[in-house]
């Protein structure tokens, strides 16, 4: 458990000041940010509407640290054909060419979320009604 003054402190540090909320059926207290792009995290409002479409049933509150997340424009469909297409201007040719030639889905992700904390990028926010993706 972690104290409230450690708390104020590590808030500060962070451009998310309030409890965010992710949606699951499962019990757990780590995060795997190891699929897509990492976890999704959202209002409280936006988290049950995303668990009730997918047949969730708990919220898990949580803060995250988040300092300078990569601002993207929600493209519905974060599949890796999506993603490549949306990074196409952002990414360098070389990191484009490298995620690219990988065929294994979660190394392609994975590729991703390495090229955006090279760019200094600690997670993804995208408007979903402020839904954050921690990598």
């Amino acid at each position: 458990m972690i104290n409230e003054i450690t708390l104020n402190n590590w808030r500060k540090k962070s451009i998310v000041k309030d409890v965010v909320f992710h949606g699951t059926n499962k019990i757990f207290d780590t995060f795997d940010c190891s699929r897509q792009l990492g976890s999704h995290f959202g209002t409280k409002k936006c988290a049950q509407i995303i668990n009730k479409k997918k047949g969730g049933t708990l919220l898990h509150p949580v803060y995250i640290l988040l300092q300078n997340p990569y601002r993207m424009d929600d493209i519905l469909n974060f599949s890796n054909e999506n993603l490549i297409k949306y990074f196409k201007d952002k990414f360098t040719d070389e990191d484009l060419i490298h995620i690219e030639s990988i065929n294994n889905i979660r190394d392609k992700h994975q590729s991703i979320k390495d090229v955006l904390i090279k760019m200094g990028h600690d997670g993804v926010v995208y408007m979903k009604m402020m839904v954050k993706i921690v990598i």
